[in-house]
């Protein structure tokens, strides 16, 4: 930690990149699971504030009991951003001191740690509750997460050999083709023209999207199938169907809690189509041994991802540690 008399250390997006590897928050993020379903970390405090008709602003704070720091983070979504040649997102994380609350490190990473253990959020929901010879995976999506999805998932499914993507924009389907074939060029990658052409047969699926709107319908949705949900972590974004949730037979949190609030199962529970006690459990508790994910190959389980503060905590944590040692 700094010394009372040094200044907080800033670090920018560019070192803040060099420092990522999906092994290590990977294991960030089965930490903050664990901790958030033990009942260590504080309860899940976040504020998403509308910012004009279209864009949005968002905190997120989070702390593991006993542990060292706590963190603070800010993400925006400002869509018309890269038509000025500015980010969509101006975000940074604030990590402080737990004994004193001084901040020690603020890296202003424009959203890269939120778009990192995202990621790798989702590696870990499929590591635990995907079949483990899963090889195809259907991407409902073209934005860097849902391409940061993939990258992350194959640091725990291998055999992933074929991805197939469907988004709105031809051009950017297209872009989306192109950066899977630079960075994963092993990996074959073919355009949807539908979103249930791009989840037929596929073993794993998942959707990144800002969609307001339902895209994934429950007649596209078949045994074996495992979904994992990240896109929806406001109230009015949603991404699937509420019936589809009805068809899942594991149904999965970060938080329970929260996605009862912002996520897609606070649109299955509001219409009624599932019960509360529907929900099989967290993530966290899977991770820990204390409930079964997948129990046979045929059951459909879908984990909602609405992103929770500690998971910031623990990647921010893991990251400062790495800057320390390079001393």
């Amino acid at each position: 930690m700094n010394s009372p008399k040094q200044p907080i250390r800033i670090v920018d997006r560019a070192t803040t990149l060099q420092l990522m590897d999906f092994p290590g928050l990977i294991s960030s993020a089965e930490r903050a699971f664990v901790a958030q379903s033990n009942g260590q970390a504080s309860p899940p405090q976040y504020i998403n504030m509308p910012v004009g008709d279209q864009h949005f602003a968002h905190w997120k704070a989070g702390y593991i009991r006993g542990g060292q720091v706590f963190s603070v983070k800010y993400s925006g979504g400002f869509w018309a951003n890269p038509d000025k040649g500015l980010p969509v997102d101006f975000g940074y994380v604030i990590v402080h001191d737990a004994e004193t609350g001084r901040p020690e490190v603020m890296f202003l990473d424009q959203g890269a740690i939120t778009d990192y253990r995202t990621a790798a959020a989702g590696a870990v929901a499929s590591k635990y509750l995907s079949r483990e010879n899963s090889k195809t995976v259907g991407v409902i999506g073209t934005g860097m997460q849902a391409f940061m999805q993939v990258e992350a998932l194959l640091h725990v499914r291998p055999a992933i050999k074929q991805v197939k993507v469907w988004g709105r924009n031809r051009d950017h389907v297209q872009i989306y083709i192109d950066r899977v074939k630079n960075k994963l060029p092993k990996m074959a990658v073919t355009a949807a023209e539908h979103p249930s052409q791009a989840i037929a047969d596929s073993d794993i699926v998942i959707t990144a999207t800002a969609s307001r709107q339902p895209i994934v319908m429950p007649e596209w949705i078949v045994p074996g199938m495992h979904i994992t949900a990240v896109g929806a972590c406001t109230p009015y974004m949603q991404e699937h169907d509420p019936r589809v949730l009805a068809k899942v037979n594991r149904i999965f949190a970060d938080s329970i809690e929260k996605c009862l609030q912002d996520g897609e199962l606070h649109h299955a529970v509001d219409d009624n189509v599932i019960s509360q006690d529907q929900i099989t459990g967290e993530l966290g508790s899977v991770i820990s041994g204390n409930l079964p994910g997948r129990t046979s190959e045929t059951d459909i389980t879908f984990v909602d991802l609405v992103g929770l503060g500690v998971q910031d905590t623990t990647a921010a944590e893991m990251l400062m540690n790495k800057l320390l040692g390079m001393k």
